[in-house]
């Protein structure tokens, strides 16, 4: 089975939102300026005791205990959004939309702190109102607003190996399809169940696998298993990381019918406009990106 294509000209899509250097990743601001801008959009969806929100990782940290943090490094967490809880560190699935959103602070000076570490130079965030986590909810309202947007969504599962079906897929196409957001949204995941559910609840969604942490082994430059995706599930869109891809990985994808949507984060910003460029010569078409002005530029678009 084969989705046709929804978008057929290069896309820089707002990793997280517009820039991690703007407002903090997957908050409402962030993603509204995106696409106010016409770009893309990707976020990431996890479900709580009584919701969704739009957290990555699976952990949130503590301001005293940022050394046991058990998500990305220290700076990822940190340069990309600036929130803790100001206890210990929480399990986002183990808490509730309430607990989240009034239990959670955000530290601009610790923010800004990070971000100048990753910039290379001293950072200043113009904030106008203090960041709160987003809600699938929230989303959803931002995207009735921008009707013509795409939004890549990221389900995300405390498992990311998980091989059961909890109904969580069926519930979030269940709330897209009664908000009129169906076609306004590509489905990706790490997953392959997590993508077989959504497949078995819509059958004409564009749905797209991240490899970074997909259960399907030997992936890089595996083109049996990506023409199995496609065939079994109808897969369009293919996520490997940014270091991944060369010329020979974008000419067999372009052969079996696949698109190629890689993303770029590096440890500095010198490095990931470095990773924009080389991707740009390669013809890569579908960009994931913190800095998606930035390199819109790089693109001359």
């Amino acid at each position: 089975m084969k989705v046709s294509s929804p978008i057929n000209k290069v896309n820089i899509i707002g990793h997280k939102g517009i820039s991690i250097y703007k407002a903090p990743e997957n908050t409402i601001p962030a993603l509204e300026m995106a696409l106010e801008k016409g770009f893309l959009i990707e976020t990431d969806l996890q479900k709580v005791k009584d919701g969704y929100v739009l957290v990555h990782d699976k952990y949130i940290p503590g301001l005293s205990e940022e050394d046991k943090y058990e998500g990305r490094s220290k700076i990822e967490s940190h340069y990309g959004n600036g929130f803790y809880f100001s206890g210990s560190t929480k399990l986002v699935s183990e808490c509730t939309v309430d607990e989240l959103l009034t239990g959670t602070v955000y530290s601009k000076e610790r923010h800004e702190s990070a971000l100048s570490s990753h910039a290379g130079e001293s950072v200043s965030l113009e904030i106008h109102e203090t960041p709160k986590i987003a809600t699938f909810n929230d989303l959803i309202s931002l995207l009735k607003k921008f009707p013509n947007s795409k939004t890549f969504l990221e389900i995300k599962r405390s498992d990311p190996y998980a091989t059961y079906n909890n109904g969580m897929e069926e519930e979030i196409i269940e709330m897209l399809s009664d908000n009129g957001l169906l076609n306004n949204i590509i489905i990706n995941s790490g997953n392959e169940n997590t993508l077989k559910n959504i497949r078995k609840a819509n059958s004409f969604i564009p749905i797209s696998i991240d490899t970074d942490y997909a259960d399907v082994p030997g992936l890089a430059h595996n083109m049996d298993e990506i023409k199995r995706l496609i065939d079994e599930m109808g897969l369009h869109f293919w996520n490997p990381p940014f270091f991944e891809v060369d010329k020979k990985l974008l000419e067999d994808t372009e052969k079996i019918g696949v698109e190629v949507a890689t993303w770029v984060q590096n440890e500095t910003i010198k490095e990931e406009l470095s990773e924009i460029e080389r991707l740009k010569l390669l013809g890569v078409k579908y960009l994931f990106t913190d800095q998606a002005e930035k390199a819109r530029e790089i693109y001359n678009l």
